[in-house]
């Protein structure tokens, strides 16, 4: 048990030390003002002492001196308290936020493989809690630390000087004091990690639930719902009933131990007044001391009890630091390079332990144009789109950009490269004009709004942009509340549009588009594949149509190449696939 606890602490500013370290004359200045804060108000009960004997004995010229002295500690101490605790919060959330910063920016470039492994919640529990929790934790202990040492030292000292057999019998129920904490500390490490536990399934539940509410009102999902939320809630009221529990316990023992040694002392010092050997005044003293004594015994062992709940947060934060990233090239500042091939060679693929997605894909596009990839769903259309972009590694096999295996070029120079556009479009929650040039190198004030909204009209937003009461500077909430389906699509055009990219891949981009914006889409899309190599997944007819090359694929794999005209009469399956699509 002590190895743990050792390793528990080792583990929290192990972690901690390197934020802390760059602020180290900071912390320096902080910590030496509590120490001269601590000092000071140690000798307060003392003071205490003597001004209530010279009460007693008359002695108003001593009385007022020791008054003084009192109210000038009491002042500077408050002053003191003040610029540390200013000074601390400072510090407090510069180091929280550069955690919070890192978290999120490793979390941003996890590969798509270890981001599949995490929810949603516990991701933001890392990322929002665990981080302050730790900080506060270690800010909290160190702070305490200096109080506490400075505490001890006094009490010890005072209450030897004011008695030594009082000071003897009150220290004799400090290691019971001690002893009744450690008994309780198993189970405070096991309902802490049970609240960590709970913590990230309500976490997960309020993100899934709230974020998709038309969902849950189209399946009739309401009941359900609130039924599972109260049965999270009945988890949280048993967890907090079993802290309750512990913590009464706890206490109980604590006020029996602490009662005991308060009776055990009062005695002896009406004892040893009544010898006349002892004053009223260092009786009042000597319980304060040991009250300070008592207060930093149980204060490092409240400590033990929030550092394993630290070293839990510790653990998920490291976790989350251990995944493997993409290793992007972030010194290096990067441009979109010219692509004139796209070639894949017998590409194998399996998402985790599942079967085979992609089973020898090979296909070469060495030319501007419109390239269909066209098949069921599920049969590994998107997963080519995703591979290409290197969301996931590929388990054998060649993806060849030129004569450059993808794997080989930096990450970010590749997405630069390629535009990725989904029917899922992302829609910040910032305005219509910003979600517009995300991601690309459009400066309206070299380029002017001219260019801009001529994209718009060519894509069929202009209508949008009229009726919204800010036009492009109208922000459009979160999601993208304020746009249906259709209108992300058309925002996703503008962006291809705007796309320095050589290769550009669309993923069901006109899919909730009507007749007549489609075949808008689809002019725009033509001017863009004459520069440009297009990879297009849809199930459109009219989309299929105007593509220059198709190719179809079935079970994972290319079982068709050629022009829509001579693939209805070549090729079976995708004569059936046009008829069910035309139906």
């Amino acid at each position: 048990m002590q190895a743990h606890r050792k390793s528990e602490w080792r583990k929290i500013f192990s972690f901690s030390h390197q934020y802390l370290k760059k602020q180290r004359l900071q912390f320096v200045g902080i910590l030496a003002i509590l120490a001269l804060g601590s000092i000071l108000t140690s000798v307060t009960p003392y003071i205490w002492g003597e001004i209530i004997d010279e009460i007693a004995l008359g002695h108003v010229h001593r009385l007022l001196r020791w008054l003084g002295l009192y109210l000038l500690i009491a002042f500077s101490t408050v002053g003191m308290s003040c610029l540390e605790e200013y000074w601390g919060s400072k510090l407090n959330y510069k180091v929280e936020t550069e955690i919070k910063q890192q978290l999120l920016k490793k979390a941003l470039y996890l590969r798509c493989k270890e981001l599949d492994a995490l929810d949603t919640g516990v991701l933001v529990s890392r990322i929002v809690s665990d981080a302050s929790e730790v900080i506060t934790f270690v800010f909290e202990v160190i702070t305490s630390a200096v109080t506490i040492v400075v505490n001890i030292a006094a009490a010890l000292f005072f209450s030897f000087r004011i008695s030594v057999p009082l000071s003897a019998v009150s220290l004799g129920f400090i290691p019971l004091s001690i002893f009744s904490n450690i008994m309780f500390k198993r189970a405070y490490r096991v309902l802490s990690k049970l609240q960590k536990k709970y913590g990230d399934a309500l976490s997960s539940f309020h993100i899934d639930t709230l974020g998709h509410i038309p969902e849950i009102k189209a399946y009739c999902l309401e009941e359900e719902r609130t039924e599972k939320y109260q049965k999270l809630i009945q988890e949280g009221w048993f967890l907090q009933k079993k802290q309750l529990f512990l913590g009464n316990r706890t206490a109980a023992v604590s006020t029996l131990i602490g009662s005991a040694s308060t009776a055990a002392t009062l005695i002896l010092s009406a004892h040893l007044i009544a010898r006349g050997t002892f004053t009223l005044g260092g009786m009042v003293s000597f319980q304060r001391y040991i009250d300070k004594l008592t207060g930093a015994v149980a204060s490092l062992l409240q400590m033990n009890y929030s550092a394993q709940s630290a070293a839990v947060a510790v653990d998920r934060m490291l976790e989350l630091q251990s995944m493997s990233d993409e290793m992007m090239e972030e010194a290096v500042p990067c441009a979109a390079r010219k692509i004139s091939r796209l070639e894949f060679q017998r590409v194998f693929f399996r998402y985790q332990e599942e079967r085979y997605v992609l089973n020898g894909v090979s296909f070469s596009i060495r030319c501007p144009g419109i390239y269909a990839l066209v098949g069921e769903n599920g049969c590994g259309k998107t997963t080519v789109l995703k591979l290409i972009m290197q969301y996931y590694p590929i388990v054998s096999g060649h993806i060849l950009l030129d004569d450059l295996p993808a794997e080989k070029m930096p990450v970010k120079t590749l997405r630069k490269s390629i535009g990725y556009y989904s029917k899922d479009v992302y829609i910040q929650n910032a305005s219509l004009f910003e979600n517009l040039i995300m991601g690309s190198q459009y400066d309206p004030d070299r380029q002017g709004m001219g260019a801009l909204e001529e994209i718009c009209a060519g894509v069929g937003l202009s209508d949008l942009i009229q009726k919204l009461p800010d036009g492009l500077m109208t922000q459009m909430g979160e999601n993208g509340k304020l746009l249906s389906s259709g209108q992300k699509q058309k925002i996703a055009m503008a962006r291809a549009l705007l796309d320095d990219a050589s290769i550009l891949l669309f993923d069901e981009i006109t899919s909730d588009l009507d007749g007549d914006a489609e075949k808008a889409v689809l002019s725009m899309m033509r001017k863009l594949a004459k520069s440009k190599i297009i990879l297009f997944v849809t199930h459109r007819v009219q989309s299929v149509q105007m593509c220059d090359h198709i190719m179809v694929m079935e079970q994972g794999a290319i079982v068709a190449y050629g022009l829509h005209t001579d693939l209805l009469v070549t090729s079976e399956r995708y004569r059936s696939l046009f008829e069910e699509w035309s139906k």
